[in-house]
Order: structure tokens, then sequence, then C-alpha cells
């Protein structure tokens, strides 16, 4: 399943970055893997929906969760 994957990169808080064209998705699916977690606290950043202009946060050596809109 596609589920796994993604489920074992939050646990190991490993960098995650979420792609949608239809940007109106991208907070529902990141909610729903952040709920996932709970009661668990991820330590990295999480940016549902990160502007285009934030690119340079992909380049950092800390975990994180993002969503791009394609």
């Amino acid at each position: 399943s596609r589920l796994l994957p993604t489920y074992r990169c939050l646990l190991t808080e490993t960098r995650i970055c979420l792609c949608s064209r239809p940007h109106a998705l991208l907070t529902p699916i990141a909610e729903a893997f952040q709920s996932l977690l709970f009661p668990l606290l991820g330590q990295g950043a999480y940016i549902p929906i990160m502007p285009l202009g934030m690119a340079g946060i992909l380049d950092a050596p800390v975990p994180f969760f993002v969503g791009l809109n394609r």
C-alpha cells in the first residue's frame, strides 16, 4: 500500500514533500497524516501549503513536512 512508506517516513521524521495540483487538497491530506501520529508530536517544520518563495526550506538538513502546489 502507498500509505505504509509515507507513514514510516512520518514516524522516522524524514523530509516529506506532498505535491498536488489542486492545492485545496494539500491541507486535508497533510492533516490526515498528522492525525495518524496522534499522540506523538513531530519536531520538524510542518507547512501544509508552502509558498514557492520558501522553496529554500527543501534544502534544509532538518526534518520537515510540507505541501507544494504543482
